[in-house]
């Protein structure tokens, strides 16, 4: 009787651990991995399954039940070398046909299944012909609800149905139908589900090959964000910093209305008259600043303080509180604190300075500081390279006494998908409208904890973002050599340009010249450029605070909105936290 009982548990222990792998449909050769990876150990991945469970799980497959644990260990055998056999992929795919699509099971794995089944059944050639047209009518009868009636799913259906270019007789209709409930939503007051069609819509004509109707999507949804600022812009509780973000985006958006169509649709008269609008806008905001001060607190009271401020929220306010967490260090504020630390250790500000990477490479040398009256370069460089020292106490004592402990409370209490911080890129004007994928994918990575996915994605991004709001300032961010070849400036370049306090502000560019930039600090920029960092440089106190730069940078002005624009973004879309 034991041991029928211990055979029994260890058959339901397997089957535990093969369902505990993740699916990612995005990655064909290895669709599934483990759901857990730490620094020396793992769950179960596939190439840990014996060559006798492996037998095992061949001879039961067909007595199981057709469902999700039968696609499981179908999906196994499919993917195993040596075990692979068409009726093991017409089994999962059966299995996860058995999902439904709505939105209690599509953010919990649905959406994965349903992405898995659409890549699996053109792989089977003629077998799968037959299972493709199922899945295919399976989705556009979903999708004729939703038009019929809009819920939070019209979105992930019409994304996954052009994602993988499902054929059906209605596909042609889906450009027209996503504009019409666009159009609907905007004038009932769903701005959100108005602006997700118009993306939708503009992507589907772009496929279909109609790019003045593309353009007409792309326009439409500029047009929003201007509509919203003029709203809540002007008149009595006026919010000029998120008209301001309004106006900044639809700029953005504008500019990738083609050139040849924007005489038709009356783009280039926009093109002219946003910029001062912007700059007005602009102007009120900073009317409206005020300062906040806080006392100094040692490390328990960052914990402490951090841990209260994300323990027992709801998803979009732990991570507004995340965000919000500390404010940028001032510029000024660290200049002050570096003299008064040279002025009292006088000695060592009489001696010169020579600073080693961890090979003992030279890479940076300071010169003693002059006592003169004036401040010469050789001062300013002394003072410079103190301030960023003691910005490296401020980035250890932020991620040690509050980013980690915070995060992992959010963790805990939370599951945040990729998609939500795709969503929160592409709703921050900081983000340029081609780049909202990748800077919500490196923001993703870091709330799952892995910053050294985060900061592969970030790092080049935050380049990017620089290069893009210094051209749309018209400050220079290229070089031409004596052939007359013209070459972009890199981050540490661009940051000195005249002008570059005024776009992003001086505490901001000082805490990129400090973090990304600097030969006395991590100089993060170009050590992930050239390849020096190690396995502990992407997951040190210095990385984390890259990351958590990039999330407060993103999210600053988004978190300004009125709450009422939070509750309306996550009930349109449905965020699976």
């Amino acid at each position: 009787m034991a041991s029928e009982e211990f055979a029994q548990a260890r058959v339901l222990w397997l089957l535990s651990d093969l369902c505990s792998m993740m699916l990612n449909p995005s990655n064909p050769n290895e669709p599934l991995s483990p759901f857990a990876i730490l620094e020396d150990k793992r769950s179960l991945d596939i190439a840990d399954v014996t060559a006798d469970e492996l037998d095992f799980l061949e001879a039961v497959t067909d007595e199981l039940s057709t469902g999700l644990v039968k696609a499981r260990v179908a999906e196994v055998l499919w993917i195993t070398p040596g075990r692979r056999h068409i009726k093991h992929a017409q089994a999962a795919l059966a299995g996860y046909q058995t999902v439904p699509l709505d939105d209690d099971t599509w953010w919990r794995g649905g959406e994965d299944c349903w992405g898995r089944a659409l890549m699996l059944a053109p792989r089977l050639g003629k077998a799968g012909k037959e299972i493709a047209e199922q899945l295919s009518n399976r989705l556009f009868e979903a999708l004729d609800r939703e038009f019929d009636t809009p819920s939070p799913m019209l979105a992930p259906i019409a994304t996954l149905i052009l994602e993988h270019r499902v054929v059906h007789s209605q596909a042609a209709d889906l450009p027209s139908r996503l504009e019409k409930v666009g159009r609907d939503s905007e004038r009932s007051g769903h701005i959100l589900r108005a602006r997700r069609c118009y993306e939708l819509s503009m992507d589907a004509y772009r496929a279909a090959k109609d790019p003045v109707s593309s353009a007409r999507m792309t326009a439409a949804l500029a047009n929003t964000w201007v509509a919203e600022a003029e709203v809540i812009g002007d008149g009595e509780g006026a919010q000029p910093l998120i008209a301001l973000n309004n106006l900044e985006k639809a700029l953005q958006i504008y500019r990738k209305v083609p050139q040849r169509f924007r005489d038709q649709l009356g783009i280039t008269e926009l093109l002219f008259r946003l910029p001062q609008r912007i700059a007005d806008a602009g102007n009120r905001s900073v009317g409206m600043m005020r300062v906040i001060s806080t006392p100094p607190t040692d490390i328990s009271g960052f914990v402490n303080d951090a841990l209260e401020k994300v323990s027992g929220k709801s998803p979009v306010e732990a991570l507004r509180a995340l965000a919000t967490l500390y404010p940028f260090a001032k510029k000024e504020d660290a200049r002050q604190a570096a003299l008064n630390t040279l002025r009292v250790g006088l000695i060592g500000a009489l001696t010169g300075a020579t600073y080693l990477d961890k090979g003992g490479r030279v890479i940076a040398k300071t010169k003693p500081l002059s006592l003169g009256a004036e401040t010469s370069q050789d001062n300013e460089e002394r003072i410079w390279a103190e301030m960023v020292k003691n910005h490296a106490f401020t980035r250890n004592l932020t991620v040690q006494g509050g980013v980690i402990p915070a995060l992992g409370v959010m963790q805990r209490e939370h599951c945040y998908k990729e998609q939500d911080l795709v969503e929160l890129a592409k709703a921050s004007a900081l983000v340029p409208p081609d780049r909202a994928l990748m800077v919500g994918k490196g923001l993703y990575w870091g709330m799952a904890g892995d910053f050294g996915m985060a900061v592969h994605f970030l790092i080049p991004q935050l380049e990017n973002i620089v290069r893009f709001h210094m051209k749309g300032a018209e400050l220079k961010t290229s070089n031409t050599d004596l052939e007359g070849i013209e070459n972009e400036n890199g981050l540490s370049t661009l940051l000195d340009v005249d002008g570059v306090d005024a776009v992003f502000g001086g505490d901001i560019v000082f805490e990129m010249k400090a973090l990304f930039c600097s030969a006395f600090g991590p100089n993060l920029r170009n050590t992930f450029a050239h390849g020096l960092m190690d396995d502990d440089d992407f997951y040190s106190a210095d990385a984390v605070y890259a990351w958590w730069f990039m999330l407060r940078w993103v999210a600053m002005v988004y978190w300004a909105q009125p709450a009422v624009s939070h509750q309306a973004a996550a009930e349109e879309q449905q965020a699976s936290v």
